[in-house]
């Protein structure tokens, strides 16, 4: 499922954003989504810090999602895990 994957996306435009929101319900995010954080790389970030690991939503950890496809131009620690495709830039 995760080698070949198609879902709809949603995309974060910074980091802050993404903490601001990722849990809120109103987003309506489900395990076929896609999570694009965008703007935390070289050119956009400060300094490029591991933000890689994005979250996945509180109320689908509750419901025992444990991995969704992330995508971002950031880096992520070598700790984290999951369906994560890094380093992206134009």
């Amino acid at each position: 499922r995760l080698l070949r994957h198609t879902g709809p996306a949603v995309v974060f435009d910074d980091y802050r954003e993404l903490q601001r929101t990722i849990n809120d319900p109103a987003l309506a995010l489900t395990p076929d989504h896609v999570l694009v954080l965008r703007n935390a790389g070289p050119q956009g970030g400060p300094g490029m810090p591991e933000y890689g690991m994005l979250p996945i939503p509180d109320y689908l950890l509750k419901q025992g999602v444990r991995d969704m496809v992330r995508i971002s131009d950031a880096r992520m620690s070598g700790t984290s895990y999951g369906a994560c495709v890094l380093h992206i830039a134009p």
